[in-house]
Order: structure tokens, then C-alpha cells, then sequence
């Protein structure tokens, strides 16, 4: 995600400017920069989670940092999340959870940048923003003659997790915001380690993890067959079957055998979960696809 055209990330221009359909301050990211907000990039979606923590890695990158480091030009990144337990400042009650590591400051120029104000820059502001900006700098690659990477930014952090601790089988938002502070010039962008996005069982718990149940066929259009395993065979079971935004859509209790059966013809086309339930604990759980 970029504040400016994409293009531009491979070639010599810092020129910025405005995106298409533009966002203007967001008002989550005003408040973690404390300037107004231009040339907004924002991604939001819901995730239903399966899991006891949700976690992303990421890294932050701007044009800002050879010449802006500490001024008023603090383009900054949020990863926002609210949901069930969750109670934060901002938006619908979220927290945000792009932080820099063992701290809750969060992701900006004049947060974690070379520990040097560069250019038109104030030690003052970057102080203001994270009293440990200087200690901060070891989570800061500079790039000012971009020899690092192939992409113009002349700076980045570090690869940094953003995680946190989320009620399992609940359903969950997620902004993804970034945006240029006080003008568009510059342009800021984060970036998405492939594959990070996941659902973490805690190691407390990793005995206690559902196992994953067998379904057939899958993907079904009339009736799903659930295989049970031996240890509850004979036991009373509940089984349920969850939207993907964690919206429970039908539940039946049955006396296990080895094999049940379970209706999906009143399903929409689409991807559900299936849970079975013993004495209120999920021991099993499947994904499952209505056609």
C-alpha cells in the first residue's frame, strides 16, 4: 500500500501527489501523526478467527526520511483491529497494533526513523513523538542512496510483527491505514510480508487446539457427512455452522456415531466453518465450501 502511484516506486520520482478517489484525514491516522492527513490509502476487512491471536508482519517506508525526518511531514501507518474484547481510542473502538516492538508508540516518520533530524527537521518533534527515537534507530534502514533495495523509498524499519491476543470463533475488523502528513509530496507505503497474515495458537494452549475434521464432500450442495472422532462417539454433541463473519447460521445437537450427517441445501453459496461442540469446547473444526 502507497500513499502515491505505484509506478513511482520503481523509478527516481519523489514527486508524489494525489491518488485516485483520494482520503483525506482519516481520523485514526491524525490522531497517531498529530498533522492532517492527505492522500490516504485504506484497506478494511472482516476475518472470522479460529485462533487465540491474530498476527501480520510488516515494514514501514518513506520518501520522507533524507529530508523530513522530525518535521511536520510525520507520514504515518495504523493497523487497526476491533472487535469482541477489544476496547481502544479509536474508530469503532479499536486498538492499533502497528507498534514498535516492546512499546506502544506507533509506526511514523517521526517515530522510528536514523535517530538524526534530518533536513528542515526538529530533534523537538521526533522527541515528542517517541521519547526513545534515538534507541528506536536500531529498528531503521537507511537508504538514502537506495542501495538496500530496488525501490525508491530512502528509508524502512525493519520487518516488525504487529500481533494480538483475540477471543477464538469471533468475528473481527481490520484497518489497514497509511497517509501522507500535512501535504501529498512525499509519498510513505507499507509493506505486506507474504504469507504473515495468521491466525497463532498460544503455546499455552497448543494442547487444547481443535483438530481438524474431515467433511465430505467438500464443497457440498445438500448434505455434508462429518467424520467424528472415536473419543466422542456415543457422546451428546452440538454442531454448528458459522458465516465468514462469525454469524452462527445453523445449529443442531445430535448423539455422536462415527459419521453424521449435516444439511447445507438452506446454505447461499459460500465458505462457512463447521464446529462440533462438547460440554460448551470446540474440539473440531472445518472449512467448508456451499456450491
Amino acid at each position: 500500500m502507497t500513499t502515491g502511484n505505484m509506478e513511482n516506486l520503481f523509478t527516481n520520482s519523489f514527486e508524489g501527489g494525489p491518488i485516485v478517489d483520494e482520503l483525506e484525514n482519516d481520523p485514526d491516522i491524525v490522531a497517531i501523526s498529530g498533522f492532517n492527513a492527505n492522500d490516504c490509502a485504506v484497506l478494511e476487512f472482516d476475518v472470522l478467527n479460529l485462533a487465540e491471536a491474530l498476527a501480520f508482519t510488516f515494514t514501514f517506508a518513506s520518501a520522507e526520511y533524507e529530508s523530513f525526518t522530525c518535521s511536520s511531514f510525520n507520514d504515518a501507518f495504523g493497523l487497526f483491529i476491533s472487535g469482541p474484547g477489544i476496547a481502544g481510542p479509536y474508530e469503532n473502538d479499536a486498538i492499533n497494533i502497528a507498534l514498535i516492538p516492546d512499546s506502544e508508540i506507533p509506526i511514523g516518520v517521526n517515530t522510528v526513523n536514523g535517530g538524526v533530524a534530518t533536513g528542515a527537521g526538529s530533534d523537538g518533534n521526533c522527541e515528542a513523538a517517541n521519547p526513545n527515537w534515538i534507541e528506536d534507530s536500531q529498528y531503521f534502514i537507511e537508504n538514502y542512496d537506495n542501495s538496500v533495495s530496488g525501490v525508491v523509498f530512502n528509508g524502512f524499519t525493519v520487518s516488525i510483527e504487529a500481533f494480538v491476543e483475540v477471543q477464538q470463533n469471533e468475528a473481527y475488523h481490520l484497518k489497514f491505514a497509511i497517509c501522507d502528513a500535512s501535504d501529498g509530496a512525499l509519498d510513505s507505503g507499507i509493506i505486506l510480508e507474504a504469507n504473515s497474515f495468521e491466525g497463532k495458537f498460544l503455546s499455552v494452549f497448543d494442547q487444547n487446539r481443535p483438530e481438524q475434521l474431515k467433511l465430505y464432500p467438500n464443497p457440498s450442495a445438500d448434505q455434508v457427512f462429518i467424520e467424528i472422532p472415536q473419543t466422542y462417539i456415543g457422546q451428546n454433541l452440538s454442531l454448528r455452522i458459522l458465516d465468514v463473519q462469525g454469524r452462527v447460521v445453523s445449529s443442531t445437537n445430535i448423539t455422536a456415531t462415527g459419521t453424521v450427517e449435516l444439511g447445507t441445501s438452506q446454505l447461499e453459496k459460500g465458505l462457512y466453518l463447521v464446529e462440533t461442540i462438547s460440554n460448551g469446547k470446540v474440539f473440531g473444526m472445518a472449512k467448508l465450501l456451499r456450491d
